[in-house]
């Protein structure tokens, strides 16, 4: 329909107003009905456009709930239950989601109050209704029977789990001709609820028992924040402890207090303050052999899982970790494995004695990172930046191109995320770069600039001098330019200077050098969902005449808020990784 749609009377349903909507869950109309029999106010939520519906439409009736649905409370399902109707229906493409004036199954809203005094005094939500002198539901649909009318919606998929509600409709003359189940998790302060729903009015929910709630209490999703302080103080005790015969790591804590890590042994069993969660992280993959270990350990927490390290990973998410006790979930998982796994081969790489280089680029689909000008900015999410922040946290340093430098001169902190700053390291080629011009020395204490050996007529601005540490560095043997820095030479050199991981940001003929030197370890690429058709290219490699001379990876994705991020294992096959 469009906004021209004249305003109709259809029964006792009135349309009032027709607006757009767009919300975090996605853009969608929004119909305005009035009830001309109780005057009440009603709503349709409507994606796609009505005209176009292909029969039965996706369709929701949901009875409003202020507690719930704008204040988040946890003693219903209704708030979790609208807004993951709002994004099935978003995912769908087209639907309907009737927003119906009735508060508290139609008690009103003071009178939910009292019932709620009721039920903190023992009563379920039937009884508590029925001490008021009301039924246990009072709803009506009508309303929504006589808006879907009005839409021309004959045929419904219904998101529910209330039999009643389809016979009710029914009754009205719209065929139900699917039930869509609306699962939602569980809490503590709901499970009662749930239960007598499912107990005294017939809603088709699979319930456990209260102590299954422990299993579903903590999700990693919303407390990565929270975690990131361990993350980065396992990073510094990685450099300062010497290895163990087996080795484990251990993230503990929750939402009110402040994370922890340490590292376990089979000799000496910690004890893990009060926790919502424990992860282990096996970097010996013999830990959940040893059942009594595992189990005086996760005995102390409400949810454990383990990370299983000591072989490489596989790709399914649910093979890398297993949970003992609690739930993950996918996207939870993945977020946290991506800043572990790295830390994991810096660890190999310490104890090697070796300089570990992992490098990240942005780009568009078509494979550009910046346009024909050199402009990157925004090519990519706030996602990626700051992720891109959290992995200069977690390094030494972060190394640029000098074209890098001078095109985007970027001050390379971690000002989005907890942490310190990690060293800014320019490669320096064939031209001179203007030191005094960019921020990063302002901002930073140190930055190193890497310049070609017997390179001539070097000249450091006085006004930089001090926070300049220029190191010469060998050509690469066999060049055709005597600029050319041999990139094992700079990874070595940096590690003499006590750089023993590095981060590599660009910009794409720098990262293409190290790649061709078979350098890097880790490699993410972010892809933005754009396309320019021209531009700096993300690589330069040599020509090659047949697919099978191409660089083929190991490859995992994952998502960072709708954009993709591609993580490549790149070198040393057998770590960890």
């Amino acid at each position: 329909m469009s906004h021209q749609r004249p305003i109709t009377e259809s029964g006792f349903a009135e349309t009032v107003a027709i607006a757009k909507l767009p919300s975090e869950f996605g853009t969608f109309k929004i119909y305005g009905y009035r009830d001309t029999l109780d005057n009440s106010e009603n709503l349709a939520i409507i994606k796609g456009e009505v005209e176009n519906f292909d029969n039965p439409v996706m369709v929701r009736i949901h009875s409003e709930c202020l507690t719930g649905d704008a204040l988040g409370s946890l003693r219903c399902d209704c708030g979790m239950q609208l807004q993951t109707a709002l994004r099935m229906i978003e995912k769908a493409g087209q639907g309907v989601i009737i927003y119906l004036a009735q508060e508290g199954r139609g008690i009103g809203l003071l009178n939910k109050v009292r019932a709620y005094s009721l039920q903190d005094l023992g009563l379920d939500t039937v009884e508590a209704n029925e001490r008021l002198g009301f039924s246990a539901d009072l709803r009506d649909y009508s309303m929504a029977a006589q808006i879907l009318n009005d839409l021309g919606v004959k045929e419904v998929r219904l998101i529910t789990n209330n039999p009643r509600k389809i016979a009710r409709l029914q009754n009205y003359g719209i065929e139900v001709v699917e039930r869509i189940p609306l699962a939602i998790e569980p809490n503590d302060y709901n499970f009662d609820y749930l239960t007598t729903k499912t107990k005294k009015l017939g809603h088709l929910l699979e319930l456990k028992t209260r102590q299954s709630l422990a299993r579903n209490a903590f999700k990693i999703d919303d407390h990565l924040d929270e975690i990131w302080s361990a993350l980065l103080e396992c990073k510094e005790a990685m450099k300062n402890e010497s290895p163990q015969k087996n080795e484990y790591w251990a993230f503990f804590g929750n939402a009110e207090s402040p994370w922890s890590f340490q590292k376990l042994s089979e000799e000496k069993i910690p004890k893990i303050p009060e926790s919502d969660l424990l992860i282990i992280v096996d970097l010996t993959n013999d830990f959940c052999q040893n059942l009594n270990f595992v189990n005086q350990v996760f005995s102390q927490v409400q949810s454990a899982i383990v990370f299983t390290c000591g072989s490489p990973l596989k790709n399914d998410f649910a093979q890398d970790a297993q949970c003992f006790k609690g739930m993950w979930s996918s996207n939870g998982w993945q977020t946290f494995s991506l800043y572990i796994r790295l830390l994991v081969a810096q660890r190999a790489a310490y104890l090697e004695k070796r300089p570990f280089l992992m490098a990240h680029l942005a780009q568009s689909l078509d494979g550009r990172i910046a346009a024909i000008n050199g402009n990157s900015q925004w090519l990519s999410n706030e996602a990626n930046l700051k992720h891109a922040h959290r992995l200069r946290a977690l390094h030494d340093a972060v190394m640029v191109g000098a074209l890098t430098a001078t095109l985007d001169n970027p001050k390379l902190t971690v000002r989005l995320v907890t942490g310190k700053h990690p060293t800014p390291v320019i490669i320096e080629g064939q031209s001179d770069l203007k030191l005094d011009d960019l921020q990063m020395i302002a901002v930073h204490e140190k930055v190193i600039v890497l310049y070609p050996q017997g390179k001539q007529h070097r000249v450091i601005p006085e006004a930089v001098k001090d926070k300049i540490l220029d190191i010469p560095i060998s050509p690469k043997t066999g060049s055709q330019k005597n600029t050319v820095l041999a990139p094992s030479e700079i990874l070595n050199v940096l590690y003499e200077n006590g750089i023993s991981s590095i981060f590599l940001e660009g910009g794409g003929q720098t990262v293409s050098y190290f790649l061709q030197a078979d350098c890097i370890e880790l490699l993410h690429l972010h892809f933005s969902p754009l396309i320019l058709g021209s531009g700096r290219s993300s690589f330069t490699l040599p020509v090659i005449d047949s697919i099978d001379k191409g660089l083929r990876f190991q490859m995992k994705h994952f998502d960072l808020d709708g954009e993709v991020l591609i993580e490549l294992s790149l070198l040393n096959k057998n770590s960890p990784i």
